[in-house]
């Protein structure tokens, strides 16, 4: 068993666990979602496991409903224990910096959030 206490947090950007859509696609499914996000990731529960180095084009919406595509690079995937149709937990590193998404991710926060409750 692993000491978590003395790993180190490799994460260059604060994660956001904002529920964002997916759209529907032959990999996420239509039940696919965001589990959480940052400038330079994305994390997604979806329905089919997927290769470590695939890339893949994805379709997400920020909290304002603009819908952004991205390429993204999946870093890890496992099945999750669950019986939930979402079996697999992907992670994924942007290829791209998209602009301003972190910005939009606070500002969304502090409009549904008190300031202490926000987790960056």
């Amino acid at each position: 068993m692993q000491d978590t206490k003395n790993r180190k947090d490799r994460r260059q950007y604060p994660r956001f666990e904002i529920p964002l859509k997916l759209r529907q696609t032959e990999l996420f499914g239509k039940e696919g979602r965001v589990q959480n996000i940052s400038r330079g990731g994305i994390r997604i529960f979806g329905t089919k496991d997927i290769d470590v180095g695939t890339i893949l084009k994805i379709d997400f919406t920020l909290p304002n409903g603009e819908w952004i595509m991205a390429e993204v690079l999946v870093i890890w995937a496992r099945e999750r224990p669950s019986e939930s149709v979402l079996k697999y937990d992907i992670g994924c590193r942007f290829t791209e910096v998209i602009p301003d998404l972190h910005q939009l991710l606070l500002e969304h926060l502090a409009k549904i959030s008190p300031p202490e409750k926000i987790k960056i």
